[in-house]
């Protein structure tokens, strides 16, 4: 199992010129990258930070985030991940409630860690001085091992507060296999992601990344022009947005057919995930993109994929007219699904599965899933009922197809 960690030094032997990941007019190769993330690593561990140290990354999204990111992972620290769409409060609140020993970011970040309180007590380290000073002779410790701590992701507070969820190197590089398995990505395809986070994942998986040129706290704000210059400019093959960024950029087409936006017609997957994403949406998507297979992969921060299905897919379901809810699609490769008995008490373990199209609790089993919250133990207790499982919260039924249905919330 290749982690995420030593992805990039992997590349960088194999192909070192490729570029790794490009905004707007800067853009950085894996050779680059490579020395960037040792010699963050080195002045991280030069400044005091050890292995398992929280470090809440206050870095706006770009390039420096992404260096900064696998830096930490290289100096055997668990990076701190909030979108920073929660705005000021939700993301304050977010870093507050980590504890983090450190926090990385440019220097006004640093300043307002301690004036509002995030994490007054944590020690603040300058991302573009990591980058610019040599660190001596700082020996890097070993590649961190598949049960090391790696993450805290904060999930998006649709569904109630924000929460810390807490990943392993093992479960992130599990992940990034699943999302390369499930969409046949491959090191010729090129990717460009209007979500922050999820573009961390691009040098992991060997594509070139480009980030859009759009307000990450504002996704619906991305336009049609917008995602078709990042598309060009970059060959892109694959392109990610949030059903808010996808709506905007078919209200901002104008009614233009796929000629008019020749980068979105060069894509051959578009994939959004985050909400569901109404199907008259899609289908406009698919206009732009007439070469593109559209694609709305269910899952959740706690495990992410879980379920995948195509626009031909929402189609053709909706035809049967039958089912209650929204068809999410099959599970993927290596995911088990299980659906529970509304109500059940998960100190009780695992209940048996429902039979076909009986309404339940959708339960969860991949090695992607993730350990647990951070901080929240009776939440974790209620949501881990044992043997690997995660309770999603949602309730939906699995039919004589296989296909899973989300019927709303638990």
């Amino acid at each position: 199992l290749r982690l995420i960690s030593d992805y990039v030094q992997f590349h960088a032997e194999r192909t070192p010129d490729s570029i790794a990941m490009t905004l707007e007019s800067e853009q950085i190769s894996y050779h680059e990258l490579s020395c960037k993330v040792d010699l963050i690593a080195k002045a991280l561990l030069a400044s005091g930070v050890n292995p398992g140290d929280r470090v809440a990354m206050l870095t706006p999204p770009g390039i420096d985030l992404l260096v900064a990111v696998y830096g930490v992972w290289r100096a055997g620290g668990v990076t701190v991940i909030a979108d920073r769409g929660l705005g000021l409060r939700g993301l304050g609140a977010a870093v507050a409630s980590a504890r983090p020993r450190w926090t990385v970011g440019p220097r006004r970040a640093g300043f307002a860690r301690w004036l509002l309180r995030w994490a007054p007590r944590s020690q603040h380290v300058d991302v573009k001085a990591l980058i610019a000073e040599p660190a001596g002779s700082v020996d890097l410790p070993p590649e961190p091992v598949p049960d090391a701590p790696a993450a805290v992701l904060f999930t998006s507070g649709a569904t109630g507060p924000a929460k810390g969820v807490r990943y392993r190197h093992g479960q992130l590089a599990a992940q990034r296999d699943a999302l390369a398995t499930t969409y046949d990505i491959v090191d010729t395809d090129r990717l460009v992601a209007a979500f922050a986070p999820f573009a961390l994942y691009g040098p992991a998986l060997g594509v070139p990344t480009a980030l859009t040129d759009c307000d990450v706290t504002k996704p619906g704000e991305l336009t049609a022009a917008a995602l078709d210059e990042a598309c060009r400019e970059t060959g892109a093959t694959m392109a990610f947005a949030s059903p808010a960024a996808l709506a905007n950029v078919v209200a901002t087409a104008g009614g233009a057919s796929s000629g008019a936006h020749p980068g979105l017609a060069g894509l051959r997957l578009v994939f959004s995930a985050g909400a569901p994403v109404p199907a008259e949406t899609l289908h406009a998507v698919q206009r732009l993109c007439p070469a593109a297979s559209i694609h709305t992969p269910y899952g959740m921060t706690e495990a992410l994929p879980v379920a995948d299905i195509a626009l031909a897919g929402i189609d053709a379901a909706e035809a049967e007219g039958v089912g209650r809810g929204v068809c999410v699609g099959r599970p993927v490769k290596d995911a088990d699904v299980r659906i529970a008995e509304l109500d059940f008490d998960a100190l009780d373990g695992v209940p048996d599965g429902l039979g076909v199209n009986e309404t339940g609790e959708i339960l969860v089993r991949a090695p992607w899933v993730s350990e647990g919250y951070l901080g929240r133990w009776t939440t974790e207790r209620v949501a881990r009922p044992g043997g690997g499982w995660h309770r999603s919260g949602d309730v939906g039924h699995v039919d004589a197809l296989g296909r899973l249905w989300v019927e709303g919330r638990a």
